[in-house]
């Protein structure tokens, strides 16, 4: 172990045709360069049509070196007898220096900084890419036992990508070993004694032109002579020093007319095959350690059409045995498709630290080499110690005039499903309507107003026969 906390990230480089380029191979497995007029561009098609929009042309190694005055540097790993033999391509035309890292910043967990990718084609004949992702891979000790992967955690004090923009198990180092168009390969200059990573699942962060986000219309492409930079946070583990991997994955396909003009030039399956982007929100969240249960809703985007979309598939060790699945996706338009998914602690024994839940979807577009490929998310949900007697801190508002129907929101906490609110005066009593129980600490409601004016109680009282109440907390106003 070097005294200097020495870190290593060996790194693949998928870069879908050389951010596709359009550099197919042929039967030996040789590169085949971009052709410059109709009939070779047809005999490029041709050569692509049955290959994945995926494949393997390079290795880079990142170094992380505290102590060093460039902490972070980058060394791209080049050999003679590289399977697509392309050596000369690589390390002299068209870019030698194509991966970047700059400004870089210690941070109270660990590091940040600035990775830069570069198109380095000036033509834009086919020299697109689509949904390039750098993706990281670090050590994991959570382990999803029904999916079979390995999970850095946030909670387990492994080290982890803290801002990704998804998740994806592709090109991981323990299950696409071995090299070959689509596999890992260790660096030479990664010392004997030092493990791959071992986590099976890697976050990513996605590299795309400006204009090209899918919340303005975008297929998150790469333009050619592009440059993309992405700010990396990196928390550092809590045991020491660690190793983690680095790839970049790109996807491609023939356009549809030659020269295209633009992305929209290109099939929809020129992106990648899998939904790329999966968004995870708690609609609701009752966990006790014993008890209770959350509600997410998990809506996962794919630029092929959501209909391929089949299943919705969730785990979450910590709360529950086995794997709750969702086969009934709620389209919500062509290309986005949402899930509702329960999920009860059943386990009793749930940690107050949080729980972690890694979701699959699936889906019916094969990739030519690599068959089905999920799309991953993952999320860590809050577990809570809950009084058993509901404690009231504030209404809001805490007034309305007479005969008006009234919203209001109370505050507090030990608010439990099932529970019940009144306002009451003497032996007038006026029963909440419409009452959502949004969390722990959260009551809606609604008041009809149709009582005296005067100050009023208020009386909570949970499924348990638990009950507070607050005197004078709500005036009903004269009008």
């Amino acid at each position: 172990m070097l005294n200097c906390v020495y870190k290593i990230l060996p790194a693949i480089v998928l870069l879908g045709l050389i951010f596709s380029t359009g550099c197919g191979t042929d039967a030996s497995g040789n590169a085949i360069l971009p052709p410059q007029d109709s009939r070779a561009f047809q005999t490029l098609s041709n050569a692509v049509e049955s290959a994945a929009n995926r494949s393997l042309l390079g290795f880079y190694e990142f170094r992380y070196q505290p102590d060093a005055s460039s902490p972070l540097t980058v060394v791209p790993f080049r050999d003679s007898a590289f399977h697509l033999n392309i050596r000369g391509f690589l390390e002299n035309q068209p870019c030698s220096d194509c991966l970047k890292v700059g400004n870089f910043v210690d941070t109270p967990g660990g590091f940040n900084f600035d990775l830069t990718i570069v198109n380095p084609f000036e033509s834009a004949d086919w020299y697109y890419g689509f949904d390039v992702r750098g993706i990281f891979f670090f050590n994991g000790s959570m382990s999803f036992p029904e999916m079979g992967v390995r999970f850095s955690s946030p909670l387990r004090g492994d080290a982890y990508l803290a801002n990704p923009d998804g998740y994806t198990r592709l090109f991981n180092p323990t299950e696409f070993g071995g090299g070959g168009m689509i596999g890992y390969s260790r660096g030479k200059l990664v010392p004997q004694d030092m493990p791959d990573p071992n986590a099976t699942i890697g976050a990513f962060k996605a590299f795309y032109s400006e204009g090209q986000s899918e919340d303005v219309g975008g297929r998150r492409a790469f333009f050619p002579q592009d440059s993309v930079m992405r700010t990396c946070e990196i928390v550092v583990p809590q045991d020491g020093p660690f190793v983690f991997g680095y790839a970049i994955d790109a996807s491609w396909h023939p356009p549809m007319v030659n020269p295209p003009g633009g992305p929209d030039d290109f099939p929809p399956n020129a992106n990648c095959l899998e939904p790329f982007r999966v968004d995870v929100e708690e609609l609701s969240n009752f966990l006790t350690p014993d008890s209770g249960s959350v509600t997410l809703l998990i809506i996962a985007f794919d630029h092929q059409d959501a209909s391929s979309i089949t299943a919705c598939r969730v785990e979450a060790p910590g709360l529950m045995t086995g794997v709750r699945v969702n086969s009934s996706p709620e389209l919500i338009d062509q290309f986005t498709a949402a899930f509702t998914m329960q999920i009860q602690c059943e386990s009793g024994s749930a940690s107050t630290d949080g729980e972690e839940i890694l979701i699959e979807i699936l889906h019916n577009d094969p990739d030519v080499n690599l068959d089905h490929v999920s799309a991953w998310s993952y999320t860590i949900v809050a577990v809570e110690n809950v009084p058993e007697k509901p404690i009231i801190d504030s209404i809001e508002p805490a007034s309305g005039y007479k005969n008006d129907s009234v919203p209001v929101v109370i505050h507090g906490d030990g608010f439990h499903e099932g529970i019940d609110v009144q306002l009451y005066k003497g032996l007038v009593v006026i029963h909440g309507m419409d009452i959502a129980v949004v969390n722990f600490h959260t009551v809606e409601a609604v008041f009809d107003l149709a009582a005296p004016a005067g100050f009023y109680t208020l009386y909570m009282e949970n499924p348990n026969g638990e009950w507070s109440e607050v005197q004078d907390a709500f005036e009903i106003l004269a009008n």
